[in-house]
């Protein structure tokens, strides 16, 4: 996935609901104006955790929402070596575990580069770009 950009959870979430009005409108002018965007597996099951737990939406529309981003995405998927290599990424730079997942499964993808709002913990690792729309 060359010069692919992973978009993270949260933007995800940004996009998806209008509590805060700014970073919502931010988000949309970010996906109008990035292409090679692309989604892990682990980032449409946060998304989807976050969802249920934040909004009041139907399960038929955060499947259909979640259908959409499949349907426009590339995804990436992790493995049981992925989870190997993120119990290395997250003691070697102190990062969360599923932080460090998300690099794995990222590194293993050969993206690096991330559209997130995170940038105090995915700063800790030297060779991932962090794009911040707000």
């Amino acid at each position: 996935m060359k010069d692919s950009i992973l978009i993270d959870t949260n933007i995800l979430i940004y996009a998806e609901t209008s509590d805060d009005l700014k970073k919502h409108e931010k988000t949309a002018e970010f996906f109008a104006n990035y292409e090679n965007l692309s989604l892990s597996i682990q980032n449409l099951t946060e998304f989807s955790s976050n969802m249920i737990k934040k909004t009041n939406l139907s399960s038929t529309d955060i499947n259909n929402i979640v259908q959409n981003y499949i349907d426009v995405y590339p995804i990436v998927f992790f493995s049981e070596s992925t989870i190997q290599e993120a119990n290395r990424i997250s003691r070697d730079y102190k990062l969360h575990f599923f932080d460090s997942l998300l690099v794995a499964t990222m590194s293993e993808n050969n993206i690096k580069k991330i559209v997130t709002e995170n940038v105090k913990d995915f700063k800790k690792v030297p060779w991932l770009e962090i794009i911040k729309p707000f």
